[in-house]
């Protein structure tokens, strides 16, 4: 969660899933699916999370994320 007590944003969700997935690689559409099992985080809108916004979340913050096609794991800086 955030540091300032809100509701996660999507970015410190798919950090946490894929630090409890063990450092594995995780395909966009698996993070996706297991986001919205997780339930802490819903669009504006109420629809669940895409696997393409996963890609462009995972693709937008290079420090936290590192990519292989559609393959995502947490970033060797941040899992440090």
């Amino acid at each position: 969660m955030n540091t300032r007590g809100e509701r996660p944003t999507l970015h410190d969700e798919l950090v946490d899933i894929l630090r409890l997935h063990g450092g594995d690689w995780m395909t966009t559409r698996q993070l996706a699916d297991a986001f919205n099992a997780r339930g802490r985080y819903r669009k504006h809108d109420g629809s669940d999370v895409t696997d393409d916004q996963v890609h462009g979340r995972t693709m937008n913050y290079p420090h936290l994320f590192e990519r292989q096609g559609a393959r995502v794991r947490r970033s060797q800086e941040d899992a440090a």
